[in-house]
């Protein structure tokens, strides 16, 4: 069984890391193209949309995540010849290899034609600059008639260096409408990405031109009806824009308080982390995590949504086997406030109808164990979550640059102990099954009464928990009794974008109800690759150990990946656990070992998509591996199947 796990090991990371080479994306590929008009009163709730990076004191936007949306317009009439990107005026935009950038272009110009392209050019611009040159939108009319002409476009973005963003009608990039573009490697942490944006040492002046300086260059068919006083502009001129309600005087913004501001942006628990490292509880994912998600906000408060519901049947086989028709689910809201210009508040509420859909005991899935029911250990059984899984709240502080404090509490609510629970987990999205060594590594993801404190350092987080350590009661419908008798530390690291590791330990006084105490030991690598257009390859390798205290010890292995692309998925686990008989309910000789393993493998398709969500249909098939003296029980090799439909919110 350990060679079968070998060779799955090979060709999961074999098959994905191959497309990792293979997969390179020219320069400014050019994804989608939409044309529309939209009437002018409709510009102003478009113009509020969140701003989707962290601005820095240099007029830089930084975009760390790989999936981002700009709304880009031209400039008032005062400053006609510049784009308002977000209300910044021709930002420098900042933004990794691979990312994708969803841009609706909107011609407020009430004059003359624009467009937005980006190219390898540099300015000092020619007079005229040839189209073939560069991609982006096509030359969108001027206001007419109160309508505004708009075009969405979506591009992937170059491999890293320097390029720029301008109008290619005559004269108006010479003319002071372009903005510089830094493309930074896959891996170049938000931090290296912040000071880049900062760094003005290499950029280029912006120059503005008055009338005499541009007008003859100038297609005579943008000279109707232009407004001759609003042409002149000096450089010294003041230039204010709206951002995130706030007035910003964009000739004196090295003024700005702090380095970067977090303007418009869910961040995750701390205040300049991007939502996509955030897993479950104050757990770390890789940064280039896909997110699957729905985000509003006001001026003060930024809403996200997210989760899933998995219609399905299920069929395990062998003699100990079962069938159901069933709907595994989950429902997440997380709710972020800022607090003055360092701190954040941060709530949290997970919720699950597995009460409904999976009562009373939960679903069947072969060798699974864990928690009981009517005072009876559940075995071959998947237990069904609470109704409310997290109700949390937890604010950071910014100590200096790269340093933050923090303090989560929850009720229920989840421990620094072991890696981001499955259903968090990219590697694992599409799988609808808890791992069979879910009791080794992420159960304690709902415990009723959690207290953690912990402070971050750059790509490193160090924290502890005190929690209660006993599993939830089968009343899923009520909060259990607050407690706090158990301990547990975490270390976080990761060392690059795509990289999320963790080591972790504690001690759970009587989990499963029945006196005995564990300490329990996880290390968990997640590696997500991040390629563009809802292409994506996630990788979760982890080890978890329960030692019972003055008993036995047992281990657990766990290796699950899902590759992404186009309205395809595929996806496999590999799991190695140890149970004793007495964890499956045999009562012969209690304190046996028993290693038993299984691999699945699965493949989903998108259906539809529907009000922001997919639909996609999937199946996948497992088998089992088990020591002889449990084939009488299980058969020697039983295999299980599932289809299902799998909703859930679109990517962003």
């Amino acid at each position: 069984m350990k060679n079968l796990i070998k060779i799955s090991l090979f060709l999961i990371f074999g098959i994905c890391s191959a497309h990792d080479i293979y997969a390179k994306q020219k320069p400014f590929v050019i994804i989608s193209s939409k044309k529309d008009v939209i009437q002018k009163g409709f510009l102003k709730p478009i113009e509020t949309a969140p701003m989707p990076g962290i601005l820095t004191s240099k007029n830089a936007l930084i975009i760390s995540d790989s999936n981002a949306s700009l709304i880009v317009t031209t400039g008032p009439e005062e400053d006609m010849l510049s784009y308002l990107i977000h209300g910044l005026r021709n930002p420098k935009l900042v933004f990794r290899s691979g990312s994708k950038l969803r841009i609706l272009f909107i011609n407020t110009d009430g004059d003359m034609q624009h467009d937005i392209r980006f190219s390898e050019s540099k300015p000092p611009f020619p007079v005229s600059i040839p189209t073939t040159e560069s991609i982006g939108t096509s030359r969108r009319d001027h206001e007419l008639n109160g309508k505004l002409s708009t075009e969405e476009i979506t591009i992937r973005a170059p491999e890293a260096g320097k390029y720029s963003y301008y109008c290619s009608v005559r004269g108006h990039a010479k003319g002071g409408m372009w903005g510089q573009i830094v493309v930074v490697e896959s891996n170049t942490s938000t931090e290296e990405m912040i000071r880049i944006g900062a760094d003005t040492s290499a950029d280029q002046t912006q120059e503005m031109h008055g009338v005499n300086d541009n007008m003859e260059n100038m297609d005579n068919s943008q000279m109707t009806g232009m407004d001759m006083g609003n042409m002149q502009m000096n450089k010294s001129d003041t230039v204010k824009s709206k951002v995130g309600g706030m007035d910003m005087n964009m000739m004196d913004k090295d003024k700005m308080d702090m380095g970067t501001m977090a303007m418009g942006k869910m961040n995750g628990l701390l205040l300049t982390e991007p939502m996509s490292k955030e897993g479950s509880g104050t757990s770390w994912l890789p940064e280039s995590s896909p997110m699957y998600m729905w985000m509003t906000h006001s001026s003060d408060w930024l809403l996200m949504l997210h989760g899933t519901i998995m219609p399905r049947y299920d069929h395990q086989g062998g003699p100990r086997g079962g069938n159901k028709f069933d709907a595994p689910n989950m429902f997440m809201g997380m709710l972020e406030h800022g607090v003055g210009s360092d701190g954040q508040f941060t709530a949290h509420l997970m919720m699950s109808l597995d009460p409904l859909t999976e009562a009373p005991k939960g679903y069947p899935l072969l060798l699974q164990t864990g928690e009981s029911y009517q005072g009876v250990k559940l075995v071959d059984i998947q237990h069904p979550h609470d109704l409310v899984d997290e109700l949390s709240v937890a604010y950071s502080q910014r100590l200096s640059e790269k340093t933050f404090a923090f303090i989560y509490l929850g009720y229920p609510g989840e421990p620094a102990l072991g890696p981001t629970v499955f259903m968090h987990r990219p590697s694992a999205m599409s799988n609808p099954n808890a791992p069979l060594s879910h009791h080794w590594m992420d159960a304690t993801h709902v415990t009723f009464g959690v207290a953690t404190a912990g402070i971050a350092i750059g790509n490193w987080k160090l924290e502890g928990s005190y929690f209660n350590g006993s599993e939830p009661d089968e009343n899923r419908y009520d909060f259990d009794k607050l407690k706090f008798n158990s301990y547990s530390g975490r270390l976080s690291f990761n060392p690059t974008t795509d990289l999320a590791l963790q080591v972790s330990s504690g001690l759970l006084r009587n989990p499963e109800g029945d006196e005995i105490d564990v300490i329990r030991s996880t290390a968990s690598a997640v590696y997500t690759k991040n390629y563009g257009g809802g292409n994506w390859w996630s990788t979760t390798a982890s080890w978890g150990e329960n030692h019972e205290v003055s008993q036995l010890t047992l281990e657990a292995f766990l290796i699950e990946s899902q590759y992404n692309w186009q309205s395809w998925s595929a996806y496999g686990r590999a799991e190695y656990v140890q149970k004793t008989n007495s964890e499956l309910n045999i009562s012969t000789n209690p304190d046996q070992i028993n290693n038993v393993s299984s691999v699945t493998v699965g493949l989903t398709r998108k259906l539809f998509d529907i009000m922001s969500f997919d639909v996609d249909l999937g199946a996948q098939g497992s088998f089992y591996f088990v020591p002889s003296t449990l084939v009488p029980l299980y058969s020697e090799h039983p295999a299980s199947y599932e289809i299902y439909l799998s909703i859930h919110p679109t990517i962003m």
